[in-house]
């Protein structure tokens, strides 16, 4: 097999699902290349690279043969794949795709550009059915489209963490898709000075600053938010262990996750989900075992300060949480294995 190149986007070393997924896959590739015989059906594992865009295109040009692992941030540099040659192949990671972002015009450029590179490519590799299921209705063939999901970190649990003042985890950058401003707004019209929880938000603030600053405003104009919400900004993906392991609750309100790596995570630590019904997000949990699920950021907010209102009610879903946890060793290798059955 030729060798795997994984063109990764510019920034690839700040946090982000796209990129933790891109960089742990890699990883894992390595690590298999590395043991002779660890591939696909017994094979040794083919080598793998990492290009920038700028490497990507040079080589392409030049008729390089191998497989070429595109990022969806990169579709401005696919028009390249019109010059590709047999003996290379293209694959599309599907983290994201602009159609996906909401109040979008279908004239928008992003969107243009997606309509025009995305027939460019031979294959597809998808984080979750749900992403697979979007391509195959646009008309691409399934048998062009690999289902590959992302693996876990290794997880251990640690003690309880639910005890009053509960804290409250969300893990989202700051983007209107993240639905963090609504969730806030809903929040602070609803919180009373008594409501005993924090709320940490760990989250980019530099890829959309215009929206990051009215979530900003949310906070500080609330009196009983202003006290209660705590940002992180960044934290590295091997660091994020400690805020699940003394997380009491984690929300999501996001409007689309095509997987949603933090809610995978937080069942793995046994950390109950309360997340609006936005994509792949209700594949995650049980609704009404470890978790719940809503139609409104309103209905989510109500449903949350309801249980830490009622310490029965939150021990209860805490502790179905706990009994489905799915901790253990690092699954990336795992994802890595699919990955390569698939080629």
């Amino acid at each position: 097999m030729a060798a795997l190149s994984f063109v990764l986007p510019q920034g690839n070393e700040l946090a982000s699902g796209g990129n933790v997924y891109n960089r742990e896959l890699v990883r894992a590739l390595e690590r298999l290349a590395e043991a002779p015989g660890a591939g696909a059906v017994g094979r040794a594992a083919p080598s793998v690279r990492t290009l920038t865009p700028a490497e990507f295109r040079r080589k392409i040009a030049a008729g390089e043969a191998g497989d070429y692992f595109v990022d969806t941030l990169n579709l401005a540099d696919a028009e390249v794949l019109e010059r590709k040659v047999p003996g290379q192949r293209a694959l599309l990671v599907v983290h994201h795709l602009p159609s996906l972002e909401p109040g979008m015009s279908p004239e928008n450029p992003a969107i243009v550009l997606e309509r025009v590179t995305l027939p460019l490519f031979d294959a597809f590799v998808a984080t979750s059915p749900l992403t697979a299921e979007l391509l195959a209705r646009r008309g691409f063939a399934r048998e062009r489209i690999r289902i590959v999901e992302p693996g876990l970190p290794a997880v251990e649990l640690g003690p309880p963490s639910v005890e009053s003042p509960y804290r409250a985890l969300l893990v989202a950058n700051l983007i209107p898709r993240k639905g963090v401003r609504e969730l806030l707004f809903a929040l602070a019209a609803r919180t009373l000075p008594t409501d005993p929880f924090t709320l940490d938000i760990v989250g980019r603030v530099d890829i959309d600053p215009a929206y990051a600053e009215t979530v900003g405003r949310v906070i500080t104009r609330s009196s009983t938010l202003a006290e209660r919400v705590r940002w992180q900004p960044a934290v590295a993906y091997d660091a994020m262990g400690v805020h699940y392991r003394s997380a009491s609750v984690l929300l999501s309100a996001a409007s689309m996750e095509t997987f949603g790596m933090a809610l995978a995570e937080a069942r793995a630590y046994g950390v109950p989900i309360l997340a609006f019904d936005g994509g792949y997000a209700k594949h995650h949990f049980e609704d009404g075992v470890n978790g719940r699920l809503f139609d409104s950021i309103e209905a989510l907010a109500d449903e949350f300060l309801r249980l830490v209102r009622d310490a029965a009610a939150m021990r209860a879903l805490f502790e179905s949480a706990r009994r489905t946890a799915t901790p253990g060793p690092s699954t990336w290798d795992r994802a890595a294995l699919r990955l390569l059955a698939q080629l």
